[in-house]
């Protein structure tokens, strides 16, 4: 794993100031910190995320986000290159940064853009990588809604989960990441309390196992 050891990143100037990325990415012992702020905060930027980080083959073993106010974001992730061999250089985090802008920003359509480049839909290999040992719970109590989500990891596995969310219009307030060393993932996602449907047993019956069949 060779390249830059920490690059700063700013949207193109043509970009109004509520469509602007700042990312920054730093050398970390376990491979890179990636941080993203924007003045944008929309239900689906989560899956677009994942979409950029999944087509660049980058495996996601941490990430926290966040958003400090209602309409801005600051995203945190803990990276590694799927090939130890990868080079990370400036023109890898411009391109990167650039794909992101286009899903956010120009109407790009996720599916289509993974299609262009190649990564075809895991939802096909779901079957066979099925994991054994898999909890999905949802916790409704003091005011909040918390899906948390054990299981072992796989490649696209995260983009799925947030393709969910994002199908089903579950705004995510915050999301904390984390993939262990022996490859099993401890996922925990806040949820707009405002959204009624969580009351409902039947509609968090539903999203569980929606989330049970994809891990």
């Amino acid at each position: 794993m060779t390249g830059l050891s920490s690059q700063f990143i700013s949207s193109r100037n043509s970009r109004s100031e509520l469509q602007r990325l700042e990312i920054s990415l730093s050398a970390a012992d376990e491979g890179y910190r990636l941080q993203i702020e924007s003045k944008i905060n929309e239900i689906g930027l989560l899956f677009r995320l994942c979409a950029v980080l999944f087509r660049h083959n980058w495996y996601i073993l941490q990430a926290r986000i966040f958003s400090p106010d209602e309409h801005s974001i600051c995203d945190e992730f803990l990276i590694r290159p799927q090939d130890e061999k990868h080079v990370i250089d400036n023109a890898l985090m411009r391109l990167m940064a650039t794909d992101l802008e286009s899903l956010l920003f120009d109407n790009v359509s996720v599916l289509e853009y993974l299609n262009e480049n190649h990564r075809e839909d895991k939802a096909l290999l779901r079957e066979s990588n099925r994991s054994h040992h898999q909890e999905v719970s949802i916790d409704t109590s003091d005011n909040r809604v918390v899906i948390e989500i054990r299981s072992q990891d796989r490649s696209g596995l995260l983009l799925e989960i947030s393709q969910a969310f994002y199908l089903m219009n579950i705004n995510i307030l915050e999301a904390k990441i984390q993939t262990k060393s022996d490859g099993h993932i401890h996922n925990i996602f806040y949820v707009d309390p405002a959204d009624q449907r969580f009351a409902h047993q039947e509609f968090q019956r539903r999203l569980t196992e929606e989330l049970g069949l994809m891990l």
